[in-house]
């Protein structure tokens, strides 16, 4: 049982330290960060202003418990988990988001956004680290193609080389199966795993920007819009490297963010 010497902030009465309600009018006690002493209600998990992990009956002992907090105003609603918390509060009291980052900033379409709260579970993925996971999945994909291709059509190395090279079509169906091929991957892997294999290898994902997963339909709609960002030469990517945020034209388009998660 805890120490006695802590007040009730409504009556005043002294209550055992780690008390969820008064015994003497039964309000419930609010919760102290044990880093910054600032009191939050019972039910939550991180402190509504530093962040900090709360456990229960962490409140120092011996000190009086002063009223949460009410700033005037409406409730800040978090981005990640849509659970509304106390107004001018700085982090998301259930899941620990900083809400800073997830309220709207001027700017039009190409505004950075370096503090987007996706970046709250891993930083920004550059150019270079991109370019080098998308290397590994177009090296998969040639495997997969070649061996899927060869036995679908019957054909060997040599004839399918053959045909490629002599063919007066402008689309054949080998381009056909590439394309589907390409499709399903990358939207599969965003939408299902929020990776790819080249990405995994570099601890890479796909989210949005405030956190949450990418949808089938987003994974479709980014894929074309990469396949966009490469037929303006390429400039979408090039985005990427220029960008504090290091979002590509296809991420703009689709609210999306690559980030690196240390684990």
């Amino acid at each position: 049982m805890g120490a006695a010497g802590m007040n009730c902030p409504v009556c005043g009465a002294t209550i055992m330290t780690g008390a969820g309600h008064c015994h003497a009018c039964g309000s419930p006690i609010p919760l102290l960060c044990g880093s910054c002493g600032e009191a939050n209600e019972r039910s939550s998990n991180y402190c509504f202003r530093c962040g900090s992990r709360l456990e229960a009956g962490e409140s120092p002992p011996d000190s009086p418990l002063p009223e949460p907090a009410r700033p005037a105003g409406p409730a800040t609603v978090c981005p990640r988990c849509r659970q509304p918390n106390q107004p001018g509060s700085v982090h998301c009291y259930s899941c620990g988001l900083p809400l800073e980052a997830g309220r709207g900033r001027p700017g039009g379409f190409f505004t950075e956004r370096p503090d987007a709260p996706a970046f709250a579970i891993g930083r920004p993925a550059g150019f270079w680290i991109r370019l080098a996971a998308y290397a590994i999945d177009v090296g998969l994909l040639v495997v997969i193609f070649l061996s899927a291709w060869l036995l679908i059509s019957g054909q060997t190395s040599s004839e399918f080389i053959d045909s490629f090279v002599k063919s007066e079509e402008a689309i054949t169906g080998a381009d056909w199966f590439s394309l589907a091929l390409n499709i399903v991957y990358f939207t599969a892997g965003v939408a299902v795993w929020a990776t790819t294999v080249g990405k995994r290898a570099f601890r890479l994902y796909v989210v949005r920007s405030d956190g949450s997963r990418v949808g089938p339909g987003r994974a479709l709609a980014r894929y074309f819009a990469s396949q966009l960002s490469m037929l303006i030469l390429c400039v979408g990517f090039v985005m990427v490297g220029v960008r504090s945020d290091k979002r590509g034209l296809h991420d703009l388009i689709c609210d999306t963010v690559v980030i690196i998660r240390e684990r």
